[in-house]
């Protein structure tokens, strides 16, 4: 005969997962994972968040992905401790062209594909759907700017 639990779980401790909130947010490509972690990082949206939930963050560049489990929340801070992280290689093969003084780079999915003068860093063109696209406007843009 098999051996009963020594605890039966009781109703008020289980309840659907969408009791507890879980929340998806962008963060800009200098930020770092263990950024996260530190209770000022949300509390801009601490009104939001409760304790139990959890948070997936993706940063824009698509160089990594986190999954945080809140395990405090107050009226400007959010306590996010780290359980899952993913890095992904985000390089790509540049098409071989000549040096334009410009480059197409990838800036993720809210900027997507962008068109950047190496010169001083400024962003001629942006949100690409892919780089080929970048790329076609580039050299669009070049042909136009020596006309």
């Amino acid at each position: 005969m098999a051996e009963q639990s020594k605890y039966i779980l009781s109703r008020d401790r289980f309840q659907p997962a969408e009791y507890y909130q879980n929340y998806f947010a962008t963060v800009p490509q200098d930020t770092k994972p263990e950024d996260i972690e530190d209770p000022m990082f949300f509390s801009g949206v601490a009104g939001q968040c409760r304790a139990c939930g959890q948070i997936r963050v993706l940063c824009e560049d698509g160089t990594w992905l986190a999954d945080y489990f809140v395990t405090g929340v107050g009226p400007q801070f959010v306590m996010a401790r780290l359980m899952q992280l993913y890095r992904f290689d985000t390089t790509e093969p540049s098409p071989a062209v000549a040096d334009s003084g410009y480059i197409v780079k990838w800036a993720g999915h809210r900027y997507k594909y962008r068109v950047i003068r190496k010169a001083d860093g400024a962003v001629v063109h942006s949100e690409e759907e892919t780089q080929q696209g970048a790329q076609n406007w580039l050299d669009e843009h070049l042909k136009a700017v020596a006309r």
